[in-house]
């Protein structure tokens, strides 16, 4: 279970976050543009650091303001993929996915990179550049490199905005089936009108705030 209650500020926007994520779940973040989604994810992730509150995922407390508890992102079990997906480009689908695995011994990475690459379908490109890919591939390689490291918790930003319509269904399948099979908790932060109605919960985040449990868009 992630959950959050904290309290941050980005130039004239007050962030106020409270929310929950069961293992196993996809939580929706949608509202506006600039209206602090991402800021929550980083938040989560310790990318950056809140003014007050709490993220605790499962029985581990990652940031506490009132006992003075900051883990950095390196010892947070978080996989995110951002918009962009943040691919090295001149790395191939195998190096990509190895690159999140420093806190692995040596020799345990090559069969952490392949199961990965396996997870999400990727087993035969791995020698494949991002260039060499599809819009498709980049998002699933995105994603093997995310859940490579066993995370906690999967943090996924915008990752359907690129994608066309059958593309980005079938990268949701591959979504929902990798959070079922890890039993991992999942903020999913979208504009997808598809994403949103199969999610299992919709939190709407408006000029900061996020209500747990808001209306679903009709």
């Amino acid at each position: 279970m992630l959950e959050i209650e904290f309290e941050d500020r980005v130039g004239d926007l007050p962030i106020e976050a409270s929310l929950r994520a069961a293992a196993g779940e996809v939580v929706a973040l949608t509202g506006p543009s600039g209206s602090g989604k991402t800021t929550i994810l980083r938040a989560i992730a310790g990318l950056r650091r809140p003014l007050s509150g709490t993220v605790r995922c499962g029985d581990a407390i990652w940031f506490d303001s009132a006992a003075g508890t900051w883990l950095p992102t390196e010892e947070r079990r978080v996989g995110m993929v951002f918009q962009d997906y943040a691919l090295f480009p001149r790395m191939d689908a195998a190096a990509n996915v190895a690159f999140a695995l420093a806190d692995l011994p040596r020799q345990a990475r090559p069969a952490a990179v392949e199961d990965a690459l396996e997870r999400v379908g990727l087993a035969d490109r791995s020698r494949h550049r991002p260039s060499a890919l599809s819009g498709g591939e980049r998002q699933r390689l995105a994603l093997a490199r995310a859940i490579a490291r066993r995370p906690s918790v999967l943090l996924l930003d915008e990752p359907l905005a690129s994608l066309d319509r059958a593309t980005a269904e079938s990268a949701l399948d591959l979504i929902e089936e990798t959070v079922a099979s890890l039993d991992l908790p999942c903020l999913l932060v979208t504009h997808d009108l598809v994403a949103i109605e199969r999610a299992a919960r919709v939190v709407a985040v408006e000029r900061g705030v996020a209500r747990e449990d808001a209306p679903r868009p009709t």
